[in-house]
């Protein structure tokens, strides 16, 4: 009685409107027919709109509800009555997918219905309790309590995990804060998904595919997934921005890149569009001997040109980290770390950065009638552009993990007699 953890509010609990998102858990109840509902985990508040909450119901049924932000009515999804058993460990996941929400049950799906909420709430994440109603407090245990924003784990039927999950802290402090302007994790839990999802603090585009670009869940750096361009007009965008308007300030510009065929010029990211403009641009590229090449241009006049002076070892099938960084007046590439030499052409000094009006590609130039150009062939992980600040200046080791908010790990704190302070994959939530 009165046992329940918490945490306090954190953006990672919000999810926009078309955010795919999963909640997942194993529970075990001695009574899966309470008198009352029984708050399992939430971020509401009885009496007013907003947030989400999982309840096991009177009927021994699961229940999922949210509003769309702090408006009327809630929208509910459930299993039937009776899907939960008293004394048997069952998992549960609540996952959106687009505008589709699901509740699976041991791996089986047992309710679905539409859900496209703007989900938020300005109040503590509670495990076990519903805040203001404390006869709904769960009696029962928990493990493997996981909620993964961004993505949706499953849609349709799976076999459920035998072991712990694992997980990996990003090693980089805010490596996902309001200085992040893009962000692509290339993960999703459908192989050949075309759906990309910027999840920069600072951002928050419209990504846009073209081609064949897809998520392949066969390679990957980090988290079981990757983006695929196989080199014949693949390439994603978003759409002009002042993001991508550095001026004279700090930039960085990085991402994994595993090349599948190297021996052609190949552009990992820019502004080139010759159909739009010819004299406001900039591009990152490997050139076709892999020396990489930085350009820009402003009002057609040449601001920066830099080229590797020795070509690095570059090898197909390898995961590289590579990365474009201003710092001042200085412009740093770094391979895995490992500062590169380079010739400047042009020193981009104290100049300032074009505005292009073009469009942001991932992948590929595009020519002078649309096509793409210098197409990149391979795969992408956690391709990051970072404004207002130059993350490296020094030779430094690359991420371990995924790219996330320094608040990504949220430590729970516990009420009443608890003892532990989070959940791990040996702990459950004992009454």
């Amino acid at each position: 009685v009165g046992d329940y953890l918490s945490t306090p509010y954190s953006s990672d609990f919000d999810f926009a409107s078309g955010t795919d998102f999963t909640i997942d858990f194993w529970m075990r109840t001695s009574d899966a027919t309470p008198s009352v509902p029984k708050a399992i985990i939430n971020t509401t508040y009885y009496g007013s709109y907003g947030g989400f909450a999982i309840f096991l119901q009177p009927e021994g049924k699961i229940q999922f509800s949210s509003s769309n932000g702090g408006s009327g009515p809630w929208h509910k999804v459930e299993t039937p009555n009776g899907s939960i058993s008293s004394d048997i460990w069952h998992h549960i996941a609540v996952v959106r997918y687009g505008t589709s929400l699901k509740i699976y049950i041991d791996g089986v799906e047992e309710g679905s219905g539409t859900n496209n909420d703007s989900i938020t709430k300005n109040i503590s994440l509670c495990i076990g309790y519903d805040l203001n109603r404390s006869e709904r407090a769960y009696y029962g245990w928990l493990n493997e309590v996981r909620i993964s924003k961004g993505i949706a784990r499953w849609t349709s039927n799976f076999t459920l995990e035998t072991t712990s999950y694992s997980y990996q802290v990003p090693v980089i402090s805010n490596a996902n804060n309001s200085n992040t302007v893009l962000l692509l994790h290339g993960d999703n839990a459908i192989d050949g998904s075309t759906i990309f999802i910027d999840s920069a603090i600072g951002g928050g585009h419209t990504i846009t595919k073209h081609g064949d670009v897809q998520i392949d869940r066969a390679v990957s750096k980090f988290n079981g997934g990757s983006i695929l361009f196989d080199g014949t007009g693949d390439y994603l965008s978003a759409s002009d921005h002042e993001d991508w308007n550095f001026g004279t300030g700090d930039f960085t510009i990085e991402g994994w890149f595993r090349f599948s065929d190297k021996t052609s010029q190949q552009t990992l990211i820019g502004q080139r569009d010759e159909g739009v403009s010819q004299t406001d641009f900039w591009y990152f590229r490997k050139e076709a001997d892999d020396k990489f090449n930085f350009a820009a241009k402003t009002s057609d006049v040449v601001i920066a040109n830099y080229t590797m002076t020795a070509a690095p070892t570059i090898n197909n099938n390898i995961w590289y980290h590579i990365a474009l960084i201003r710092s001042g007046t200085s412009l740093y590439m770094f391979l895995d770390g490992t500062s590169l030499e380079l010739t400047e052409d042009t020193a981009i000094s104290t100049n300032s950065m074009p505005d292009s009006p073009n469009d942001l590609f991932i992948g590929c130039d595009l020519d002078n009638g649309g096509s793409p150009v210098k197409n990149f062939i391979g795969w992408m992980d956690e391709v990051r552009i970072s404004k207002g600040i130059a993350r490296w200046t020094s030779e430094f080791t690359p991420n371990s993990g995924p790219y996330g908010e320094s608040s990504s790990s949220s430590s729970l704190s516990s009420s009443s007699s608890l003892s532990s302070s989070s959940l791990s994959s040996s702990s459950s939530l004992i009454p």
